[in-house]
């Protein structure tokens, strides 16, 4: 629905996006972060220039340098972009949520290696749709 807040109506919409992002190494071992977002939406070539508001955030969590220099332990929980208020009608009426999870692996200077897992619960904010796992392996080159 965040896509496509107008139903496949528009194909000329306008938005203004406010985020604010933020992150603290409460100490060496310890870093707290987020963010969180809002999106207003407008559809220029429906009558009356019908608007949508989406909201999404996300808070983070990081253990640093956990096992050896470069390593890096992360979680992750937020909500995707979900359709709060749309004066075409078109709400998301579930709630996704993203949980995820990452050990990054610093194996030299150049190179690290940052196995994975994703769940998304209500896909599309849809309590409909199964629950997605997804594994992820990163490899990063640093030259």
């Amino acid at each position: 629905m965040t896509n496509d807040p107008f139903n496949g109506a528009s194909k000329n919409i306008v938005g203004n996006s406010y985020s604010l992002a933020a992150s603290w190494l409460v100490n060496p071992a310890f870093r707290l972060g987020g963010w969180v977002g809002y999106l207003q939406a407008s559809a220029q070539d429906i009558p009356n220039d019908p608007s949508a508001e989406i909201f999404y955030y996300a808070v983070n969590f990081g253990f640093p340098d956990l096992g050896k220099k470069g390593n890096l332990l992360g979680f992750v929980f937020g909500q995707p972009p979900k359709v709060i208020s749309n004066e075409f009608g078109v709400i998301d009426r579930n709630t996704s949520l993203h949980f995820e999870a990452l050990y990054r692996l610093q194996v030299n200077d150049n190179v690290s290696i940052t196995p994975g897992a994703i769940a998304i619960i209500n896909p599309d904010h849809n309590s409909n749709n199964d629950t997605i796992f997804v594994g992820t392996i990163r490899t990063t080159f640093q030259f």
